[in-house]
């Protein structure tokens, strides 16, 4: 259930990226992440979550938030 919440959440947060750090590009992030996990192993879950919130925060992006603290922010509203 939080996936999708946070999915929803990302999707908007990107919809406007021009940098090609869109929406798009982080579902992509995603797919790879849980491919190499069932090679790799790990907490699946972890992975994943980690993987949607990569971009968040991303000074490089011109993201004014530190990356921590912002992505601490939108999960805690999930």
């Amino acid at each position: 259930m939080i996936f999708k919440e946070l999915r929803t959440k990302i999707e908007e947060i990107f919809e406007k990226d021009s940098s090609g750090h869109d929406a798009w590009h982080i579902k992509r992030v995603v797919f790879n992440a849980k491919e190499i996990q069932k090679v790799e192993g790990g907490d699946a879950e972890l992975i994943e979550m980690a993987a949607w919130c990569h971009d968040l925060g991303d000074h490089k992006l011109g993201h004014p938030h530190n990356a921590d603290d912002y992505i601490e922010l939108v999960l805690s509203k999930l």
